[in-house]
């Protein structure tokens, strides 16, 4: 599975450092980066501003895909930071949730988490709806990307359902609910349409694998063989791919 680079943002003292390292490492995050702040409670990236472009220009550098903060962080701090960064915010109890997902085996204990996540949406959701109104897209830059739009944003193996929803700009964009066909690139530059067997494997994380999301990089068994996705289903309302060995 392809490697979760993750940049850390955590308090100096050396065992709370230590203990948010295992704790990304719990989650399956490959802690790239680790910087500490005194202060990780500041009123807009949650960091101070000169820290949060150090951490930018770190998450290009280092290629990573999601910043994972220390500190329980409102809705906006998570926005403001992703917005600067580019990439998912995760705040330390949306991180710990993750863990508990992960190991959760039983009927009752997946409920119980389930549970606990909602608990944590809500106590954010009017800070959203404010993000909303003022023309923000609230699944957008780390509020969690399916948070808000959940279902649309995340394709399953399925007859073809499209959604289409209002994004910023008073404009709308159609993304995939369900979808059982891709448009498959063939080797002589030919695009053919094939029939989607089943999700071989998905790199993003493993709960998606084992529910069998599509989304891209995920790699598919298809009529016509094996192929890697392309394309992002949740946002272009397209499956598009390229065949593998």
């Amino acid at each position: 599975m392809q490697e979760r680079k993750a940049v850390l943002l955590t308090y100096p003292e050396p065992f709370i450092r230590d203990e948010f390292v295992d704790l990304a490492l719990a989650a399956e995050y490959h802690p790239s980066s680790v910087k500490t702040s005194k202060n990780l409670v500041y009123s807009k990236y949650g960091v101070g501003e000169g820290k949060a472009l150090e951490i930018k220009e770190l998450v290009k550098d280092l290629d990573a895909s999601v910043i994972l903060i220390d500190e329980k962080l409102r809705s906006s701090q998570e926005y403001n930071l992703a917005k600067l960064a580019g990439v998912q915010v995760k705040d330390r109890e949306k991180l710990i949730l993750e863990i508990f997902n992960r190991r959760a085996s039983s009927a009752e204990a997946k409920l119980q988490v389930k549970l606990a996540e909602l608990s944590y949406e809500m106590s954010r959701a009017k800070e959203k709806v404010k993000l909303a109104k003022s023309g923000e897209q609230p699944g957008f830059f780390g509020l969690g990307k399916y948070e808000i739009d959940r279902y649309p944003n995340e394709a399953l193996t399925q007859a073809q359902v499209t959604v289409t929803r209002k994004v910023r700009g008073k404009n709308q964009k159609t993304a995939l609910k369900t979808i059982d066909f891709v448009n498959l690139s063939l080797a002589d530059a030919k695009v053919k349409k094939t029939k989607i067997l089943r999700v071989l494997e998905n790199p993003t994380n493993s709960d998606y694998q084992r529910r069998g999301v599509i989304t891209k990089g995920a790699i598919l068994e298809t009529e016509d063989g094996k192929c890697r996705v392309v394309s992002r289903p949740g946002q272009h309302g397209i499956v598009n791919a390229i065949l593998v060995k």
